[in-house]
């Protein structure tokens, strides 16, 4: 295992230090179909907990269908089509790699609409790109109805919804339709959205509040310092020479301070000390310049963000 490894997903929810109280409540939104928005600044450990959330909810709440979709990372941009087709291809894929329905051919009878059932989602989005537009933003809600008779909910888990709002789809008002499908009564499907600020704060500033139907909040915080040091200590434990352990162990004070408690940050630094060349010195914010022009650079930049910059930015 590689210590202060950075860039890597943990999907584990016991490795996700001074998360325990977010993850339950989590799980129990879960249990009751609730919709909900995670909240935190870019680095404050969002996807891993999404991530970590589609794994826990899929082996212990059997009534939710969980599945995990990222519009950036597939590339979607100013697209509707593609971001529809590609969600439905995710879901339906999912849905084939955990047995809620049988590689094959399907046909949707009231709806039209024939297709074959693969656990390789590229195979399935080649088959709906031959699909209207209409038809392929209709897919997800097809689908979540043979979930549905499966006696399950499907459960999107939407990350960086504000990308979705602003880049990911070719008006943000397109986000029209899986919220109608969510509202819908009887529906069964909800879902999960993570950003930078409430959803309805999101929402407002792209000019699109008729968007927001409702969701529960759960904020991410920096890490307390106790949790911060499990995750210190988990990190340090990695590390085959003890001397240079017993060194990491030294500065973590330092390292806690300089990072506001962002586990992003308090790996990166420990990724720093982890080269003797380094020891003695102190880290430069010129390791995280890429990070933050990634913050700068996003159509969105909003308060939240700005201010847990300019708390980085006071420090000596």
């Amino acid at each position: 295992m590689t210590p202060f490894e950075i860039g890597m997903d943990i999907i584990e929810p016991s490795l996700l230090f001074g998360r325990k109280n977010k993850i339950e409540s989590l799980k129990e939104k879960a249990e009751c179909r609730e919709n909900a928005a995670i909240i935190g600044p870019r680095r404050f450990g969002k996807t891993c907990i999404m991530k970590a959330m589609e794994k826990l909810i899929s082996q212990d709440i059997p009534d939710v269908f969980p599945v995990y979709f990222n519009a950036k990372a597939e590339g979607i941009n100013k697209d509707s089509d593609k971001f529809y087709r590609v969600l439905a291809a995710t879901v339906a894929a999912e849905m084939c790699k955990r047995g809620v329905v049988k590689k094959g051919r399907i046909r949707i009878k009231d709806a039209d609409i024939k297709f074959k059932f693969s656990p390789d989602r590229i195979t399935i989005e080649e088959q709906f790109k031959l699909f209207s537009s209409e038809r392929q933003w209709n897919l997800v809600f097809l689908l979540s109805r043979i979930i549905g008779n499966e006696g399950k909910c499907l459960l999107l888990l939407l990350d960086d919804v504000d990308y979705v709002l602003v880049s990911g789809l070719r008006q943000a008002s397109d986000f029209s339709r899986l919220r109608d499908d969510v509202s819908a009564i009887g529906s069964t499907i909800r879902y999960w959205v993570s950003g930078p600020a409430t959803f309805s704060s999101i929402c407002s500033k792209v000019g699109s509040a008729e968007l927001n139907n409702g969701v529960q909040n759960e904020f991410l915080k920096p890490l307390r310092i106790e949790d911060a040091r499990q995750l210190w200590d988990y990190e340090s434990s990695k590390i085959e020479d003890r001397d240079l352990r017993n060194y990491l162990s030294t500065q973590f004070d330092f390292a806690y301070e300089k990072s506001g408690g962002v586990p992003f940050y308090l790996k990166l630094i420990g990724k720093f000390f982890l080269d003797r060349d380094n020891h003695g010195s102190v880290p430069s914010y010129v390791i995280i310049r890429d990070y933050l022009k990634e913050m700068i650079d996003n159509q969105l930049f909003l308060d939240s963000e700005r201010n847990a910059m300019e708390f980085l930015a006071s420090q000596d």
